[in-house]
């Protein structure tokens, strides 16, 4: 009888008993999302929306802290994530701080009271108060602008103080709060002209820029990190209307044409004009290029043109600028608080946002932010109160 190949006997004895070796064999192990490195799973949540990230904030402790972990943040901002609308009522004072909000239309905003500032984060449910110091006799008007250095990574509150001596012209001073570092606050010195609260307050390019009242040609500029002032050129050929003018060169303070207003659309600087809105018109003018007075480009939008079935007061209201979507649609609201329009400058189309009726609201653009308030607010952060009505 011919001997079996040792070969083919081993390979008989091995398919035998592998069933009982592979049943003693470590099985597998599947990786969970607990084991990944911590990069990995901050990378993974920065991506999620809005939405998704509110949810799993709440999943667990870990994942809770992950939302706060300095990489997150800087992965989430470097993202870009989209604007949101924060919409807000008219209220008694006592209402304040009852805020009514999605849960995904959230940002830092701030709120003034005589003699309290109000932070907060809608997104994350938390503010504080700022007490401000009091003011003298003197004073005739405060302005308030709140904006973040992107540098130092620190939230700054700037204010114009405008004090009035007797028969000496108004003098305005700026003055510094750096949120969880200053104990007080900083005078920076005098400045040329008020920041004026009609012609708006935007942050673009690190630096918190408003109008000169008189000079239509200039805009100042007041950079947030190494805190000084300059100029920035206006739009040619910008024309204030004559009554203004003559009222604020002769008071230099207590006048400001209200057509005018400075906007940030898309990370641009933005003037806008509605002057013409009695005439079924108003004028964005864009700066391209920061800084650069020959970048200034001038869109015109007929709001005549506005939405089928609607009245002239609607499309021929005065209409301010509040973002530009991905798309290049433009959203608009009515000064009066009771529009809100999409504009489509390609087919120069509007679309009517349908908003609450009856009580007027204003609508903001605000980025949500997982930069939580506890770092500044010390022991005196507390939680909004939100209405589900």
């Amino acid at each position: 009888m011919e001997a079996e190949n040792p070969k083919h006997k081993s390979a008989k004895l091995f398919a035998l008993f592998n069933p009982i070796l592979s049943f003693f064999k470590p099985r597998r192990r599947r990786t969970r999302f607990m084991d990944l490195p911590r990069v990995i799973m901050v990378e993974i949540l920065s991506k999620l929306p809005i939405e998704s990230m509110l949810s799993s904030r709440k999943v667990c402790k870990l994942w809770y802290n992950l939302f706060s972990d300095p990489l997150f943040l800087t992965m989430y901002k470097s993202r870009l994530p989209p604007p949101c609308i924060l919409f807000s009522r008219d209220h008694d004072i006592s209402q304040l701080l009852e805020l009514e909000l999605p849960c995904d239309d959230s940002s830092t905003n701030i709120y003034d009271i005589n003699t309290l500032v109000y932070i907060s984060n809608p997104l994350l449910g938390e503010y504080f108060k700022l007490k401000l110091p009091e003011l003298e006799k003197s004073v005739c008007r405060v302005v308030y602008g709140f904006c973040f250095s992107e540098v130092s990574g620190k939230y700054k509150l700037v204010r114009s103080v405008t004090r009035r001596f007797t028969g000496h012209r108004e003098v305005s001073e700026l003055e510094v709060y750096t949120l969880g570092v200053d104990g007080k606050w900083r005078n920076l010195g005098q400045v040329p002209y008020p920041v004026w609260q009609d012609f708006g307050q935007v942050c673009v390019n690190g630096a918190l820029h408003w109008m000169d009242p008189v000079d239509k040609d200039n805009i100042y500029s007041f950079d947030i990190e190494t805190e000084k002032l300059k100029s920035v050129p206006g739009p040619p050929g910008l024309v204030f209307p004559f009554k203004y003018l003559a009222q604020a060169e002769s008071q230099r303070s207590t006048c400001a044409p209200s057509c005018v207003t400075l906007v940030e659309l898309g990370n641009c600087l933005c003037l806008t004009d509605d002057s013409g809105s009695i005439y079924g018109h108003i004028d964005i003018w864009w700066m391209k290029e920061y800084g650069i007075a020959e970048s200034w480009t001038k869109v015109r939008i007929l709001t005549c043109l506005g939405p089928a079935g609607f009245g002239l007061d609607i499309c021929f209201q005065k209409y301010l600028p509040i973002l530009i979507w991905k798309d290049g649609e433009i959203l608009m609201q009515g000064k009066k608080g009771s529009q809100l329009l999409s504009y489509n400058p390609k087919d120069m189309t509007f679309t009517m946002i349908p908003i609450s009726r009856g009580i007027r609201t204003v609508a903001t653009r605000y980025l949500p932010s997982f930069y939580s308030l506890k770092t500044l607010a010390g022991g005196q952060l507390s939680s909004l109160k939100c209405l589900s009505d």
